[in-house]
């Protein structure tokens, strides 16, 4: 009996992980996350650091999005959840499915899920997370899907949803300074001779070359 329960949570586990594709890591918000297979970043910003993954197709189809709220005004992760779900506290027939403590790693959060009445008859699922991050700050994961959709890829988007990482800030400023730092040994080192090599002779280009203080135009 004990063999048969440990063969069972094993191939909940192996299921699991063959639903999460490869870890994305975005340095402006300072997260890492498995995405599910299906998922795939659309658009991200560093402006106000965010980005949103889409997956899924059709009516099951599904968009994550992930913000970093740079100032919580000292509010608990319940609290900045409960703000999220009063902009649609007036919307008749809404269902609050999940509202509880979630742990992402050694982290502790809020999570909350509810269904919401769409005109075409369909239900929608919105979903919250809340991660407090040092310094008055905090990671919002917010997830709109249908009920169909979610009933598909639900187990997926809440193994993703609890694979975030939040990154060190140190390590974070040094791996974007290694980085600036590499791209611009990479640009010093390109001339038309490392270019010709390249491109082939049939896409040759223009490019501008200081010569003597001077901008000049040179093919290569």
């Amino acid at each position: 009996m004990t063999r048969m329960i440990l063969f069972q949570v094993l191939i909940v586990s192996l299921t699991t992980l063959s639903c999460l594709g490869e870890p994305y890591k975005n340095m402006s918000i300072g997260m890492e996350i498995s995405l599910p297979s299906d998922g795939k970043v659309v658009a991200t910003s560093s402006e106000t650091p965010s980005c949103m993954i889409q997956g899924g197709f059709g009516q099951s189809s599904w968009h994550m999005k992930f913000d970093r709220v740079l100032d919580t005004q000292k509010k608990s992760a319940r609290e900045l959840v409960q703000l999220a779900l009063k902009r649609h506290k007036s919307s008749d027939g809404i269902k609050i499915i999940d509202d509880m403590a979630m742990q992402c790693g050694k982290i502790e959060g809020w999570w909350t899920r509810i269904s919401l009445p769409i005109k075409d008859g369909r239900d929608s699922t919105i979903c919250w997370l809340v991660l407090p991050i040092r310094g008055n700050q905090a990671l919002m994961a917010s997830i709109l899907t249908t009920q169909e959709a979610w009933q598909l890829s639900g187990k997926s988007l809440l193994s993703s949803i609890q694979s975030i990482k939040l990154l060190d800030p140190l390590t974070t400023l040094s791996e974007r300074i290694t980085g600036l730092d590499n791209a611009t040994t990479l640009l010093s080192d390109l001339s038309a001779q490392s270019l010709s090599e390249v491109i082939g002779i049939s896409s040759w280009r223009q490019i501008q070359k200081s010569e003597e203080g001077q901008i000049r135009p040179i093919e290569i």
